[in-house]
C-alpha cells in the first residue's frame, strides 16, 4: 500500500493533516482529513504520519510506503528528539508497529501531490 500526504496551513491557527491510501498501481484506495488547530507544520506532519501508520495496522496491511514533504519528519523516524513531548507516545507505538510491516519512508516535494493539497483543505474545514 502506497501512502501520499502532506500538510497545508490554511489559517493562523489551523493545519490540514491528510492521508491518501493508494496501491502500487497509484489507484486511490482510501484517505483521512482532519484539522490540528494552534501547533504547527511539524506537529501536522507527524500527526499524519502516525495517523497513517495505525491505519495501515487496523486495516492489516503488510507493506506501507510514506511519503512525506518535511524531511523533519524523514530524520524523527531515526532521531526521536524531533519529536514534540505532546506526541512522544503516539509516535513511539506508531514507530514500534512500523516494525512489524514492511515500511519506507521517503520524501517528496510539495509540489508532488496536487491531490493532497486539496484534501488538507478539506480537513480544516
Amino acid at each position: 500500500m502506497k501512502h501520499w500526504r502532506r500538510r497545508k496551513r490554511v489559517t493562523e491557527s489551523s493545519y490540514g493533516c491528510e492521508g491518501i491510501f493508494k496501491d502500487h498501481y497509484a489507484n486511490i484506495r482510501g484517505c483521512f482529513a482532519f484539522g490540528i488547530r494552534k501547533k504547527n507544520a511539524l506537529f501536522a506532519e507527524l500527526v499524519a504520519s502516525i495517523k497513517a501508520i495505525e491505519i495501515t495496522h487496523v486495516k492489516s496491511q503488510r507493506k506501507l510506503w510514506l511519503e512525506c514533504d518535511s524531511m523533519l519528519v524523514v530524520q524523527a523516524f531515526r532521531n526521536d528528539k524531533l519529536v514534540s513531548w505532546q506526541l512522544k507516545n503516539g509516535w513511539s507505538n506508531a514507530v514500534n508497529l512500523s516494525k512489524l510491516i514492511i515500511f519506507t519512508i521517503g520524501h517528496i516535494y510539495p509540489e508532488g501531490n496536487t491531490c493532497a493539497d486539496r484534501l488538507a483543505s478539506h480537513g480544516v474545514n
